[in-house]
């Protein structure tokens, strides 16, 4: 505030927003991009500001370069240009600042990018850490050269252009995402430390580079490995817990010995590894092949399970973390009074070490490394254990230790818990060890001491030594788990009522009960679905159904399908490709496809499975899904089902799903983008043309799901292909329902013939499945030649979306996104308690209609969704609009949030 301030860049002017905040703010305008002319722009900047009268011939307080590009893509694909413009945009920009101003200090804008790392961003990432070691070269006790290092800002137009699920990653990797009133006082903090520092003594350090906004150290070392686990591994079978191959906690301490030892943590001389909280989250169980990812940064080692990736692809599944650790820089193994005091003597073992082996533990040969059970006393056990080689486990070594004499020393840790507690067990964490490297097949003592053991938990230290006595290694704060000899399941896996799912919705019911609101779900209608429906014995106004033109309950449509039942049955009585296809199945067919002005359709017995049998069949891992972030759940679970990558984009923002296809396109090899005709929660129609231009500009195919649109929208309720005048077949995939404006049950997919005789000779929902029964059939059929008779049925439910949105709007009830051109209307209450109250209020002034409540849709757009119907009468409708707003009103008065 009060401050001169002075822009130099390529876009818009945000002079008008600093002059806001009350400092004198000028912009000039520059091309930062060509090598060529930057240093003349730099120079000119200095020369337009030495001219200013606002500096008085003063140098500027401090510079801020900010200036920087994305060039975001896999490595090499980007070119050699765009690469020169990231660089030339941070590191070139920098050093010609600094020649133009030598006295003034200078603070760079650098990204998390360049520290946590991020995908496809490798030349962005290059370029801000070379700016940054740049920084730490040009920085002087007479002139500081500041890095700032900042995690996405969380109101930038950047991270709004992040989807949602994207954040939660980066933030569940320990991105932090930096709030705007934390970004300010992390600035004032950091320019405050900066404008104490020139001046200095000769020679003072200075502070080059800070980071804000994340937890992360100053210098960051990464080391990853993968290492490919298969159960048929002679080690893996022999270390079977409870029968399943599982990876022993002792080849874990070594393969965090032998990174040690790749990092120079590993001391040289007479100094010992030092591991810490070593703990475990998941057994690494390798019952199927699987790859062990082992990870160090900085101190922190973790070890996660992946599952193998198809070939050429990324990883498919989301590593699993099994366990952490920590490797600190080694020191001396413990001696004298520092050692455990772990007594030597005791009781002679009744329990011989052929007997242990043969009943009492799961070790098969190439584990078992005891090779004398010593004493047994109340807290401890001693015994003696040899060292193996990696050669006889088949891995790669050499060994440190070795994962035979550490987990041998655990096995004796088993002979106590099986005679002083009558149990097996194994262990789950190390508080610390430490260890130095020793000969594969020396013999070593080992004592154990026991320090509490309580329950199914006993804890105790290790200490191994030669025979002579000298310490190899000292572990402190060893955890172990009793077992059972019982096959030990928790009772959650195996019994529905303490399914964490059930416990769940049965504390949501109770809750909803407690409210004294009746459940708005399940209500039994007595009759026919049309305008009105009675419910226990009342006749209310219904909106819970979807006859959007009422021809459900039509005579014309009951009278064929009565006569369908005589001609041909309940039920066609197989699947179509071996005995139940018959001739009105094709009628229907036929039908459906000219009236989206296709080649041909094919018809499924319900509409949820006719997407997943669909989407999951036609696509698979090497492809890519784009869908709208509103689509159906019939539409997620066939994604999930077909295995292929999938991306949500913002809601109807096809901008956004034209930067995706830019990006992710050339990757995969069939790529579908996926969108409905209307949106079943807010009652939007999709902008097919620019979905359609997207698909033919970048080569993929188009799906549009139509159990919204199709029998609602267009002149003659063809949906959106007629309300858009665009032709049926610019479209790949047609989806629509029949159990909506087409009174029946079911659904179809219409398109092409190659794509319908690809799916009728080979998608498992249709294939395995029995055809659509005679009723359903002929009642699609009769409605789709009542709706070509009659177009009125339509033109009335038009008139009647139309009428009841206006009335809306004039009591001012937020309809969300509608506008009145489908028959979904929400009605939004911004609190999920309201909208279950409404819609018990409503029910009681004779409205039927349904909430829907968190976590179906977020808190705030909680609502009622009515469901309109061309029998509704407009006065129907505006009584409607009327209890709405009356008992809304009512609601927040007694209710306020």
């Amino acid at each position: 505030r009060g401050g001169q301030v002075t822009l130099l860049g390529s876009r818009t002017d945000p002079g008008d927003a600093l002059a806001a905040l009350g400092a004198a703010a000028r912009y000039l305008r520059a091309d930062l991009s060509d090598p060529a002319t930057l240093a003349a722009q730099v120079a000119a900047l200095s020369a337009a500001l030495s001219a200013d009268p606002a500096y008085a011939g003063r140098p500027p307080a401090r510079l801020i370069h900010a200036a920087g590009v994305l060039a975001d893509g896999p490595a090499g694909s980007l070119g050699a240009d765009a690469v020169r413009r990231a660089q030339t945009l941070k590191v070139d920009a920098l050093r010609h600042l600094a020649a133009a101003f030598p006295r003034t200090p200078i603070i760079a804008i650098g990204s998390y990018a360049a520290r946590f790392g991020n995908a496809l961003q490798t030349e962005y990432a290059a370029a801000n850490e070379a700016m940054a070691f740049l920084a730490r070269q040009l920085s002087t006790p007479a002139r500081l050269v500041q890095t700032q290092v900042w995690g996405p800002w969380e109101s930038s137009d950047m991270v709004a252009r992040v989807p949602l699920h994207l954040r939660r990653a980066m933030r569940e990797d320990g991105v932090l995402f930096v709030e705007e009133q934390q970004g300010i006082a992390a600035h004032l903090s950091a320019w405050a430390i900066d404008a104490a520092i020139p001046g200095g003594a000769p020679g003072q350090i200075v502070l080059s580079e800070i980071v804000l906004g994340l937890d992360l150290p100053a210098a960051r070392r990464v080391y990853v490995e993968d290492i490919p686990l298969d159960p048929a591994m002679g080690w893996l079978r022999d270390h079977a817990l409870f029968g399943r191959p599982t990876v022993p906690m002792a080849m874990v301490v070594e393969w965090a010995a032998q990174y040690a030892r790749l990092t120079g943590l590993a001391p040289a001389g007479p100094g010992a590894v030092q591991i810490r909280d070593l703990t475990l989250y998941e057994g690494v169980v390798v019952e199927q092949p699987v790859i062990a990812r082992l990870r160090l940064e900085n101190e922190r080692f973790s070890v996660h399970v992946v599952a193998p990736p198809a070939p050429g692809q990324p990883d498919q599944a989301a590593p699993k973390l099994a366990w952490t650790a920590r490797i600190l820089p080694g020191a001396p193994l413990p001696s004298g009074d520092d050692l455990p005091q772990i007594p030597d003597s005791g009781d002679p073992s009744p329990l011989s070490l052929a007997d242990f082996y043969a009943k009492h533990t799961f070790h098969g040969p190439l584990l078992r490394g005891i090779t004398a059970i010593g004493a047994v006393g109340e807290g401890h056990v001693t015994g003696t254990v040899r060292t193996g080689s990696a050669d006889d486990w088949g891995v790669s070594g050499p060994w440190t230790l070795g994962p035979l004499a550490i987990d041998s020393a655990l096995q004796l840790a088993a002979v106590w818990a099986r005679l002083r507690r009558g149990r097996g067990g194994f262990p789950v964490r190390l508080a610390s060890w430490q260890q130095r490297d020793v000969p594969p097949g020396t013999a070593l003592r080992a004592r154990l001491a026991f320090t509490s053991a309580r329950a199914d938990r006993f804890t105790g230290d290790l200490i191994l030594e030669t025979l002579d006595g000298q310490i190899v290694a000292v572990g402190r704060g060893v955890e172990g788990e009793l077992r059972s000899d019982e096959l030990q399941i928790p009772e959650e896996h195996f019994r529905f009522d303490l399914n964490p799912a059930w416990i769940d919705l049965s504390q949501r019911l109770e809750m909803a009960e407690a409210t004294g609101v009746r459940s708005p779900y399940f209500k039994v209608i007595e009759g026919v679905a049309r305008d009105t429906v009675r419910i226990q014995g009342r006749e209310v106004l219904h909106f819970s159904g979807y006859n959007y033109v009422g021809l459900s309950g039509h005579p014309e449509v009951t009278r064929r399908v009565q006569q369908a039942v005589v001609d041909y049955g309940t039920s066609v009585s197989a699947s179509r490709v071996a005995s139940g296809e018959r001739p009105i199945h094709h009628d229907l067919e036929q039908r459906i496809a000219a009236a989206l002005g296709v080649e041909a359709a094919l018809v499924f017995t319900a509409g949820h499975a006719t997407n997943v049998t669909t989407i999951g069949h036609l696509f698979g891992p090497k492809d890519l899904i784009l869908h709208d972030e509103l689509i159906h759940d019939s539409i997620f679970q066939g994604m999930r089902l077909s295995g292929a990558t999938r991306r949500p984009f913002p809601h109807e923002d096809s901008k956004a799903l034209a930067r995706l296809l830019e990006q992710l396109r050339p990757r995969f090899e069939r790529v579908l983008i996926v969108v409905e005709g209307v949106y079943s929660m807010d009652g939007d129609i999709c902008d097919l043309p620019a979905y359609v231009a997207l698909k033919k500009k970048h080569k993929t195919f188009l799906m549009v799901d139509e159990a919204h649109s199709f029998g609602v929208i267009g002149k003659n309720g063809y949906g959106v292909t007629e309300h858009f005048g665009i032709p049926g077949t610019e479209i790949d995939i047609w989806m629509g329902t029949l159990s909506k404006s087409l009174s029946s049950c079911g659904g179809y997919i219409a398109g092409s013939q190659t794509l319908i005789t690809l799916l009728k000779y080979t998608a498992p929902g249709f294939i395995f499945s029995a055809g659509l029964t005679p009723a359903n059939t002929m009642a699609a059929i009769a409605a789709l030649d009542i709706m070509a008779r009659e177009p009125q049925h339509v033109r009335k439910l038009q008139d009647n979306c139309a009428f009841f949105y206006k009335e809306c709007q004039a009591l001012g009830i937020d309809n969300g996104p509608a506008r009145g051109e489908s028959a979904v209307v929400p009605v939004i209450t911004g609190n999920s308690y309201h909208a279950l109250l409404l819609s018990d209020a409503l029910l009681n002034r004779g409205i039927n209609v349904q909430p829907i409540l968190y976590p179906a849709v977020a808190d705030n757009a909680a609502r009622l969704r009515f469901f309109l119907s061309s029998l509704h009468s407009f006065e129907q409708l505006g009584y409607t609009a009327r209890v709405i707003h009356e008992e809304l009103s009512r609601i927040r008065l007694e209710f306020p949030v």
